[in-house]
């Protein structure tokens, strides 16, 4: 669990991250070395989920690699519906979301805190608007729950 005392917010407590894999973690199905580490770091002390369509067809793969959850989305629901309930079951109180495609807008406005990742593939504006904080490297994002300081000082008013 990640706890961190934010003014104007009160006490925050993060027991589980989901991620979003194709465009957030991943560029053209592969996750750089330095994001790998760091998703291992942060699986020590929160609950790590991978959501994807797994449109590639590796996220077992990097499930196990990484020794991380995943949840391979059942298309049985428009993918922002299917994520944004897959926050509410997980319990959106202690749940931050991580994504960057308009089918993860509605997780990261369910979730506690929401974060957008704006990389190489570009960032939805819906998901930007969803969002507590915006970053520009899926490393940032994680830095953010690696070292909580960081939430402190950007999310204070």
């Amino acid at each position: 669990m990640i706890e961190i005392e934010i003014p104007s917010l009160g006490k925050i407590g993060i027991s589980t991250i989901v991620f979003d894999l194709n465009g957030t973690l991943a560029m053209t199905g592969q996750i750089s070395d330095n994001v790998k580490t760091r998703l291992k770091l942060l699986a020590n002390s929160v609950r790590v989920i991978i959501a994807s369509a797994d449109t590639r067809g590796n996220l077992a793969d990097i499930g196990k690699e990484l020794s991380v959850e995943t949840h391979r989305l059942t298309l049985d629901l428009p993918e922002d519906e299917e994520k944004r309930l897959l926050i509410e079951k997980l319990g959106a109180e202690n749940t931050a979301a991580v994504g960057n495609g308009i089918n993860d807008s509605k997780m990261l406005k369910a979730a506690k805190i929401g974060i957008a990742v704006i990389g190489k593939e570009g960032a939805a504006v819906e998901t930007i608007n969803n969002a507590n904080i915006v970053v520009t490297d899926p490393a940032h994002a994680l830095d953010l729950f690696l070292h909580p300081i960081i939430l402190k000082s950007t999310l204070r008013k």
